[in-house]
């Protein structure tokens, strides 16, 4: 952890906030700049070399005024780097050139400036809390952008500008000590989140049963194999359409459990029917890449849900004979 330098510029404002005339965010003075990440307010002999330039695309409404969407007024927020924050880029530069594929939230690959500024925003979330922290390997670092990046906007004195300014913040200020603009509040939910991370990287998979369901409604498995912190993602309830996966037409539209694979495939497809059960047990046989397969139509295809059972099938889709599948195709028996 980087320690923070002691200052020998006397600060034209309180300091302490045991005393009555304390305050968290301060007026700037001619010369000072605020950290762009822990918002401490420098004088110009503790600043980094080259000040940092924040643009803003505009301003959120306050509360209670009736303005559809943020205000059109950009600007440029001169910042710096204090003495505690500067080593966290250079850190985020190696984490990020040494784990690329940990630079990654749940819909995103982060590459280049934006993987470093992600790392560097966590860093910042760690220094906080004055959390030790050491980062081994591409998981670890990806466990971290996803239990604390969401709440760097709120952490770092630049997020207060950008990409638009909140609407009480202020150029011409900074934080009497660093952090102190953050509210307890955030600091708070920042430690559940950083406790999330230790948790996240020292857990294991274990099975995750179907929470309403005997099993999967199409493959049939009763479990899943997933970390804990992901129990949630691994399965999906949801409505199904019975009769469009091998029930008769009177059946009727269920409510039931559909393991993640299966749902994924499902939410490509957009629907239940033939062709998303010729593809998921396709693919559990081995056989979608099978040029043969493009040629064929299988028929006689049931999700598991629609045989009446109660017993999970040991692996997917065990209730069809998979191997009798491979056989036909192969041989052409359709």
């Amino acid at each position: 952890m980087t320690k923070t330098v002691k200052s020998h510029t006397p600060r034209p404002f309180e300091v302490r906030p045991s005393t009555r005339s304390y305050e968290p965010i301060v007026a700037s003075t001619e010369g000072w700049l605020a950290c762009r990440l822990c918002g401490v307010l420098l004088p110009p002999d503790e600043q980094a070399r080259e000040p940092h330039t924040v643009r803003s695309m505009g301003r959120v409404p306050a509360p209670g005024t009736y303005i559809p969407g943020p205000m059109q007024r950009e600007s440029e927020i001169q910042m710096t780097t204090c003495a505690a924050c500067n080593g966290l880029r250079a850190e985020a530069t190696r984490l990020a050139a040494e784990f690329p594929s940990g630079c990654r939230t749940t819909d995103y690959l982060l590459m280049g400036e934006r993987a470093v500024m992600a790392v560097e925003g966590c860093l910042a979330a760690l220094q906080l809390l004055s959390a030790r922290h050491e980062i081994r390997g591409a998981r670890q670092l990806r466990l971290l952008l996803r239990e604390i990046l969401p709440s760097v906007p709120q952490i770092t004195w630049e997020g207060r500008f950008v990409p638009y300014a909140d609407h009480d913040a202020k150029s011409e200020t900074g934080a009497a000590r660093p952090w102190a603009h953050v509210p307890a509040e955030v600091v708070a939910a920042t430690r559940t989140a950083w406790a999330a991370w230790l948790r996240a990287r020292v857990e294991r998979p274990r099975p995750i049963a179907a929470p309403t369901a005997a099993a999967c409604y199409l493959c049939g498995v009763g479990t899943v194999e997933a970390l804990p912190s992901h129990a949630h993602h691994a399965w999906h309830t949801l409505r199904v359409r019975p009769s469009a996966l091998g029930a008769s037409r009177a059946a009727k539209d269920l409510t039931t459990d559909v393991r993640a694979t299966c749902h994924a495939a499902y939410a490509e497809l957009r629907g239940w029917g033939p062709t998303l059960l010729e593809q998921l047990v396709m693919r559990a046989a081995g056989l979608e890449g099978n040029a043969r397969w493009q040629q064929v139509e299988v028929s006689g295809l049931r999700a598991w849900g629609t045989m009446g059972r109660t017993v999970p099938n040991p692996t997917p889709w065990a209730h069809l004979d998979l191997a009798q599948l491979d056989s036909d195709l192969r041989t052409g028996v359709f």
